[in-house]
This record gives structure tokens, sequence and C-alpha cells, in this order.
């Protein structure tokens, strides 16, 4: 009876403990990135909740600024940079870059993943102007870039 005593003590001990522990289900938000001609669209959602998490209350200052796009070992410049609100829960972010016509290959980083729960991953999707895609891939807070074959400028 004492050794089922100690063990039920020391079981109940363990789950109060805090233990840091990946989330049980982790959040996922999308990344959609258009290539047309002359400029790269990028629209990230997120739910308020993983925004205000990873920035605190001053969204709109940070957050519009979370992705990054490089051509040719530069950081390209955004021409548009905005938070729209889809609904109660959920808003965009937007982004636009100018695309030169020998920009066939780019970089775009989402550095602020890291920033979000532990767990947290992105879905993105590249598409061209017509939306077929052209490349996806599920990015972490490990791994928060991804390279990508652009479609021939026109």
């Amino acid at each position: 009876m004492k050794d089922s005593t100690v063990f039920l003590a020391a079981l109940c001990a363990l789950a109060v403990m805090p233990c840091p522990a990946p989330a049980h289900d982790p959040g996922l938000s999308t990344m959609a990135v258009t290539v047309r001609e002359g400029v790269i669209d990028v629209r990230i959602t997120l739910t308020r909740a993983e925004l205000a998490a990873a920035f605190g209350e001053s969204v709109e200052p940070d957050a519009v600024h979370a992705v990054e796009v490089w051509a040719g070992g530069k950081q390209m410049a955004e021409t548009r940079n905005e938070v729209e609100l889809v609904d109660d829960v959920e808003l965009d972010l937007v982004a636009s870059f100018p695309r030169s016509r020998d920009a066939n290959r780019v970089r775009i980083a989402v550095p602020f993943i890291g920033r979000l729960a532990l767990g947290h991953r992105q879905y993105v999707t590249v598409a061209d102007g017509s939306g077929a895609i052209v490349a996806t891939q599920l990015l972490s807070a490990a791994d928060f870039d991804l390279e990508v074959d652009l479609p021939i400028a026109p």
C-alpha cells in the first residue's frame, strides 16, 4: 500500500509541474505568394491572437513588415504593406514587392514565425498570375524561408 501511495503522490507532483513542451495542436497559418508581371504579391493570414502573441498590442507597425523578399542577394523594398481585417478572428498581412525581368529566383523569408507559439507552421503556396502553383512549402521557426524559381517574366 505504501508503494502505491508514493507512486500516486509522485504522479500528482508531475501533473502540476510546469513543463515547456510543443503545443499539442500547433497553429497553422497560410501565406499565398502570387507572381505577376512586374510584381510579387504576398498575403499572410493569421488569427488576431497569433499576431498579438508575436507582436504585442502594436500589431500594424511591426507586422506589416513581417515578410522579406530577396533577389540577386538584395532585399527588395515593399511597394505596398497593409493589414486587412478578414473577420472577427483573422487578418491578412499584405505586401507587394517589385519584380524585375531578371528576378527569376527569389528567397522569401518570414522570420517572425519564431515569435509565434512553439510548433507553429506556415503553409506557403507560390502561384503565377494565372493561378498555376509554382511551389509549396511548410515553414517553421527553424525553417522560415524558401527559395523558388519564378516563372519567366514576359
